[in-house]
């Protein structure tokens, strides 16, 4: 972690340490360490799909925004949540042999969120409104109140996660 950051404190200025803070303050463990794993998430994936969230939904597109919490408890739950661990649930493949690598070996334990997942996303296919196939009502994302549908074992909306972090980025 240490080589990165040098590097985002030059590109990022003196709101590394406000961002820092604000993500070791979100987290339970308080673990700075991961507080810099989450301030290089935002800065990869996180705030480039809120941005792009922000501009389609003020051009009146509809837009769905959801955050992926389900953390796989393999390598002593080291994995997390980690980007694209969605996957296998979105597409229903729980049967794929690298899924048990990924997601542990009860694999059978998530078959009800990747079935709601999967039914979810054929629903938003097929009709262009995600609703009413197995998640929690999913409102449309806006810049008001920036609901979005947190998945994970209890899947729930939330307002504004990770506002606090979101509030402080620059414009890049």
């Amino acid at each position: 972690m240490d080589a990165f950051k040098a590097p985002l404190r030059n590109r990022l200025g003196a709101v590394v340490d406000r961002l820092i803070e604000a993500h070791r303050d979100a987290r339970a463990d308080r673990d700075e360490h991961r507080a810099w794993v989450d301030l290089i998430g935002d800065l990869v994936f996180r705030i480039p799909v809120i941005r792009l969230a922000e501009a389609q939904s003020q051009l009146g597109t509809p837009v769905y925004a959801y955050r992926f919490d389900w953390a796989s408890p393999t390598f002593n739950g080291k994995l997390g949540a980690t980007h694209a661990l969605e996957l296998p649930f979105v597409w229903n493949r729980l049967d794929l042999p690298t899924t048990a690598v990924l997601l542990g070996p009860d694999v059978a334990a998530a078959q009800p969120l990747a079935t709601a997942m999967h039914e979810t996303w054929v629903a938003f296919i097929t009709s262009g409104d995600p609703n009413g196939a197995g998640l929690p009502a999913w409102p449309r994302y806006d810049t008001s109140r920036r609901q979005t549908l947190v998945i994970d074992r209890e899947s729930r909306v939330v307002e504004d996660p990770g506002g606090t972090s979101r509030a402080l980025w620059p414009e890049l």
